[in-house]
């Protein structure tokens, strides 16, 4: 908030408790007859309007009905939705490789490559570049031979979801495969 919407926002609460204060005055004095001075009616209502105007700024925000966005194409504080925005760039990559191997092997195995590369180094310690035989034993055939080549088989093109599926089992073996 700018200094001059609050100085704003305090010349509205005492204007606005100034008034209410007026007709509580007036209608107390006319209708009750009591003699309670202007004043004491001005602090106290205007107790209950600051009080009204701290209690919404320190409010918690409203609980939204879902905390996670499906929206694909929504930019929210300039930033692409999150938590699922790295699924949907795999996605949007996944649907391009269709038919396509150059693209699969030029985008997506290196990636994937990175991804057991790092399991390897984390996990057993070793590099693809720097132990092959090794890591080759940990990959095994079908793995190593995807990674090298970038197919599943003797087919020179993008591996299936089923294939892919399989490729993505024997990765996750390899994290169980420790040491």
């Amino acid at each position: 908030m700018t200094p001059r919407r609050t100085v704003r926002q305090a010349l509205v609460a005492v204007a606005l408790s100034a008034a209410v204060a007026g007709i509580l005055y007036a209608a107390s004095g006319a209708v009750f007859g009591w003699k309670i001075p202007y004043l004491l009616y001005f602090v106290v209502v205007l107790a209950v309007v600051a009080g009204r105007q701290v209690a919404a700024a320190v409010a918690t925000p409203p609980v939204l009905e879902s905390p996670i966005r499906e929206d694909t194409e929504v930019r929210a504080y300039g930033v692409l939705d999150r938590p699922f925005a790295e699924v949907r760039r795999w996605e949007d990559r996944f649907e391009l490789i269709h038919g396509d191997p150059a693209y699969f092997r030029r985008t997506v195995l290196p990636e994937i490559t990175a991804v057991v590369d790092e399991r390897l180094r984390t996990a057993h310690g070793i590099s693809r570049a720097r132990d092959p035989e090794r890591a080759q034993e940990l990959l095994g055939p079908r793995l190593w031979e995807f990674l090298e080549t970038g197919s599943v088989g003797q087919r020179a093109r993008a591996p299936s979801p089923a294939e892919l599926t399989l490729i993505v089992k024997e990765m996750e073996d390899l994290w169980l495969r420790q040491h």
